[in-house]
């Protein structure tokens, strides 16, 4: 039985028991097998062929691939390959062996500079530089043959010197301008730039047009006009085109700035009229509570429209900061005196007896809410219309009082009985 022999490259050989045949052990030897193959594909891979053939493909690759080598002269090389081919590469049996340059594809990054492997080109990055300073090496370059890179230091000249764009790839330095001065653009300017004098003014404008009559220049401190300088804290304002005044802004925090003729002075704002929205909403569910009422202003008022209730005959009651402790009481008429005032609530600031169709309107005027004495005091108007009688108005004047030392931070709002089903309410503070 054929046995292996090699480790590498195996191959057959007879076995000590067989017959001595020599044409079967050179078959095993060359072929693998004592059958002669007669097509490529019947070759063994473990046989001396088998090795051949796949050297063979090798070299085949080789030879088909352009990035390869070759012994050819430079003329050869020119009917070759008249076309240079990318990764080939020749040896001309004609060179002399003249001297070849190192070329290096990478830098030095050091402390020092390098001292050996020197060539034109090298780059030296000096490590321990605070700008990382570059240098590249030209043997012919004295003092040093290390040149700086782009070396900013040859562009300065001067004190102030500023590096400016001079096109849109170089840089030029812009020396430093005189005391003062500000930089300023100018596209007429080699440099685009340059240093110009602060203007200065004999008259305040706005453009090219005098300040008008009557017209205020604010945040002027430090400014100086007509050789004059607006004092800190102080307002300009222009009397006519050239002329101004200058009111004190000292003493009249919260006043405002009106004028008589063309003399400007200072007022104070008025505390009464005039009315500010502070919350509105839908009568909706058992109540509603109308919260965080800010004590900035001399009065509230409540408006209350179309209040409907989901019983027919409810009333609207109402009470301050949801305190039930507190004494209440409400009554129509003037000149009334009742010492029985005893209510958790206001009772019947509204009546309305038709759920469905009837329309009313409630006014409650607190007056002085925020004050910390014992009573709060509302006017109360109300009308509401029947619709069930459209003859029949229900109407009330009178007043609403409560005995409390708080001062009205919320104002809640219920019908006498179930729940509200619709209506609108608006609450103002009047100043």
């Amino acid at each position: 039985m054929a046995e292996d022999i090699g480790n590498i490259y195996k191959t057959k050989i007879p076995s000590y028991a067989e017959a001595a045949d020599i044409q079967a052990a050179l078959k095993l030897f060359h072929y693998g097998t004592t059958t002669v193959p007669t097509t490529e594909g019947e070759i063994l891979a473990d046989s001396l062929a088998g090795h051949l053939k796949a050297l063979d493909t090798r070299l085949d690759t080789i030879e088909s691939d352009p990035a390869r080598s070759d012994f050819l002269t430079q003329a050869e090389m020119a009917v070759s390959f008249p076309t240079r081919v990318n990764g080939y590469i020749s040896m001309d049996p004609n060179s002399n062996g003249g001297s070849v340059e190192e070329l290096y594809a990478s830098a030095i990054y050091s402390n020092e500079p390098p001292t050996v492997g020197l060539v034109n080109g090298l780059i030296w990055v000096d490590k321990d530089s605070p700008a990382l300073d570059t240098y590249v090496y030209d043997s012919t370059s004295t003092p040093s043959p290390w040149v700086r890179i782009n070396d900013i230091k040859k562009i300065v000249q001067s004190k102030g010197d500023l590096l400016v764009g001079s096109t849109s790839a170089d840089v030029d330095n812009l020396s430093v301008g005189a005391n003062g001065t500000v930089l300023t653009a100018d596209d007429t300017q080699t440099l685009g730039v340059k240093w110009q004098a602060v203007s200065t003014y004999s008259q305040p404008t706005l453009g090219s047009t005098a300040i008008p009559s009557g017209s205020t220049i604010s945040n002027v401190n430090g400014l100086t006009i007509n050789s004059t300088t607006i004092p800190t804290s102080k307002t300009l304002v222009a009397t006519d085109s050239y002329a101004y005044v200058i009111p004190s802004m000292s003493g009249n925090s919260g006043k405002y700035l009106t004028n008589n003729g063309d003399t400007p002075s200072w007022a104070t704002l008025p505390t009464s009229g005039g009315m500010t929205l502070l919350a509105s909403g839908t009568l909706t569910g058992a109540s509603i509570s109308i919260d965080s009422i800010s004590g900035s202003y001399q009065d509230l008022r409540l408006i209350v429209r179309n209040f409907r209730p989901a019983t027919d005959g409810a009333a609207l009651n109402g009470r301050v900061n949801n305190d039930s402790s507190a004494i209440y009481g409400n009554r129509t008429g003037v000149a009334e005196s009742d010492n029985s005032f005893s209510n958790t609530s206001w009772n019947n600031l509204s009546y309305n007896q038709d759920n469905g169709s009837s329309t009313s309107l409630i006014r409650l005027t607190f007056i002085d809410y925020a004050n910390t004495t014992t009573l709060k005091v509302a006017e109360l108007y109300s009308v509401t219309n029947n619709e069930t009688t459209p003859t029949n108005i229900n109407y009330t004047t009178g007043i609403a009082i409560a005995r409390t030392t708080s001062a009205i931070s919320s104002i809640q709002l219920f019908p006498s009985s179930g729940n509200f089903t619709s209506g609108n309410y608006y609450l103002y503070g009047v100043k």
